[in-house]
This record gives structure tokens, C-alpha cells and sequence, in this order.
């Protein structure tokens, strides 16, 4: 039987205590997941292990706790906002999709634009230059006048 664990994204941040869990083998879990002690402080948009029991913690978890620590927290803040709000089954849903419809296409729009500068660069600088001579015949005849 495989144990249950989740990675946890608060979108506050509050302080562990043990009555927030049922068991305190689970309690102490929690705490040695995240080497955190009692009384500390859970960061708003940290990531944290939670499992229902005090057998070892899944290391497939722990890398994918760790990679999420690296994202800036700004990012994290974001998808725990979003986690809280659609739900991680949704939340999930739309990372596959960024990862596989949105990234590629960013991906081609950048190389493209890259090919493309000098393009647009050499028609910014025409249309600069057409402006300023319009500016130019335009004073020149309100001169006249």
C-alpha cells in the first residue's frame, strides 16, 4: 500500500502547531519532512510535505519539493493562489497545457521576432523618417504662410 503525500502550498503563513493534525506521528512527520520545530512558521508560498503517517517520506516528493523551492516566490505566491482557487486537479491541468500548447509557441514567436528585428528596426526607422519629414514640409509651408 502506498502512503499518502502531498506537497503543500499555503497561501498564508502561520505557525505549526500540533492540534492542526490528527495524530502526532503525523505532526512529527511534518516537521522532520521540512526540518522545521514545533512553534515555527510556515512561509506563505513555501512549499511543505504532508503525509498521513511517520514512515519515510517518498523521495520522488522530496526532489519535486525541492525544484519547487527554486521557483521565485513571487511565481510560488501565484500558483498557490491558483491552486487555492481552481483546485490542483485544474491547477495541473493548466501547467500540461502551458508546458505543451503555450511554451513551444512563445518559443517560435521569440526565434521568429529574433529573425525579425532588423525588419522591423529598418521599417521603424523609415516610418520615423516619413514622420519627420512630414513635421518638416509642414513647417516649412506654415513658414511660408
Amino acid at each position: 500500500m502506498s502512503e499518502q503525500a502531498e506537497i503543500f502550498l499555503s497561501t498564508k503563513s502561520r505557525q505549526v502547531k500540533l492540534n492542526d493534525v490528527a495524530h502526532e506521528a503525523e505532526f512529527n512527520a511534518f516537521l522532520s519532512d521540512n526540518a522545521l520545530q514545533a512553534g515555527s512558521i510556515l512561509h506563505a508560498s513555501s512549499p511543505y510535505i504532508v503525509r498521513s503517517s511517520g514512515s519515510s517520506a517518498p523521495s520522488d516528493l522530496m526532489q519535486q519539493c525541492r525544484q519547487l523551492q527554486t521557483i521565485p516566490s513571487c511565481h510560488r505566491r501565484s500558483l498557490a493562489n491558483v491552486n487555492a482557487q481552481l483546485g490542483s486537479d485544474i491547477t495541473l491541468g493548466l501547467a500540461e497545457l502551458f508546458d505543451q500548447k503555450i511554451t513551444p509557441a512563445a518559443s517560435k514567436l521569440n526565434q521568429w521576432l529574433d529573425e525579425e528585428k532588423v525588419n522591423f528596426a529598418s521599417a521603424g526607422v523609415g516610418l520615423l523618417e516619413n514622420r519627420g519629414a512630414a513635421l518638416e514640409n509642414s513647417l516649412k509651408v506654415y513658414e511660408t504662410s
